[in-house]
C-alpha cells in the first residue's frame, strides 16, 4: 500500500491541474463552492461524524465492560474492540490531526486565489506555510469516516450470527468514507488528493494494527482474553476418544 501512496504523490506532483480541476467542478465565481451550507450534505457530514463519536464511546464501554463485568460486548473478543480504538487514535488522532494538519501548511481550496481567497496554491508533498492552522492534509473527517468503515466491517464481519450475512450492508458500509470525501471536496474544505491520501493512510495505519494486535488470534480455549477459570473447557481427544478435562483416562 505504500507505493499506492507513492504513485498517488507523484500523480499529483507530475499533474498539478488534477486538484484545481477537480475542485473546479464544484465552484461557481459568483457564488463559491455550490455544495457548502447545502442541508442534505450537512446531515450525511454530521451524521457520520456522531457515528464516529458513537463508535468510539462503544469501544471504550465495551473495553471497560470487559474488564469490570467480564463481559462481552456482541460476542466479540476484547482485542477487536481495543483494535478498533487504537486505530482511532492513531489514523485520525495522532497522524491526521495531530502532524500532518497541524505541520503540513496546505491551504484549503476555498482558501487560495484560484477560488476567490488569498492563499496560494500548494502540492500535497509540499510543505508550506500557506495554512498555519486546521489545515488542508490531509482531511481529518475523511480519515474518521474511513475509520468508521472499517470498523463496521470489522464487526458486521466477525459478530456471532445466525442468519447469513446481507452484503447489502457492506455495501452500505463502504460507501460511507466515498460520501465524506465527496462532501468534503464538494464543499471546498479539501482537494481530491487530501481525501485519498486520507484514506490510504488509515488503511496503512489499520493493516499494521492488524499484524501487531492480532485482534481475532485464537487459542486452544477460546478467544485470546478469555480468563482461565472460564466455565468453559473444550474437550480433548484421549485414546481416539473425546474427553473433558479433568476425566481420568
Amino acid at each position: 500500500m505504500m507505493a499506492i501512496v507513492l504513485a498517488v504523490f507523484m500523480a499529483f506532483a507530475v499533474l498539478p491541474p488534477i486538484d484545481l480541476w477537480i475542485s473546479g467542478v464544484f465552484y461557481d465565481p459568483a457564488a463559491g463552492f455550490w455544495i457548502s451550507g447545502r442541508m442534505l450534505p450537512q446531515i450525511a457530514r454530521r451524521t457520520i461524524w456522531a457515528a464516529s463519536i458513537g463508535m468510539v464511546i462503544l469501544s471504550v464501554s465495551a473495553v471497560v465492560r470487559r474488564a469490570l463485568l467480564r463481559q462481552y460486548t456482541f460476542g466479540l473478543p476484547t482485542r477487536i474492540w481495543g483494535y478498533i480504538l487504537a486505530l482511532y487514535v492513531l489514523a485520525p488522532g495522532i497522524l491526521v490531526d495531530g502532524l500532518l494538519k497541524r505541520f503540513w501548511g496546505r491551504a484549503r481550496p476555498a482558501s487560495i486565489t484560484q477560488f476567490g481567497g488569498a492563499a496560494e496554491f500548494s502540492l500535497p508533498h509540499e510543505i508550506t506555510q500557506n495554512c498555519l492552522r486546521n489545515c488542508s492534509f490531509v482531511a481529518g473527517e475523511v480519515a474518521g469516516a474511513m475509520v468508521l468503515s472499517i470498523a463496521l466491517l470489522v464487526i458486521l464481519l466477525h459478530v456471532p450470527r445466525k442468519a447469513p450475512l446481507d452484503r447489502r450492508w457492506v455495501v452500505v458500509i463502504l460507501a460511507i468514507p466515498l460520501v465524506s470525501a465527496f462532501q468534503r471536496v464538494a464543499a471546498g474544505r479539501h482537494f481530491a488528493s487530501d481525501v485519498i491520501m486520507s484514506v490510504l493512510l488509515v488503511g496503512i495505519c489499520a493493516r499494521m494494527l492488524w499484524i501487531v494486535l492480532k485482534p481475532l488470534q485464537k487459542t486452544k480455549r477460546g478467544p485470546v482474553d478469555m480468563p482461565p477459570d472460564s466455565p468453559y473447557t473444550p474437550p480433548i481427544p484421549v485414546d481416539g476418544a473425546i474427553r473433558d478435562r479433568g476425566q481420568k483416562a
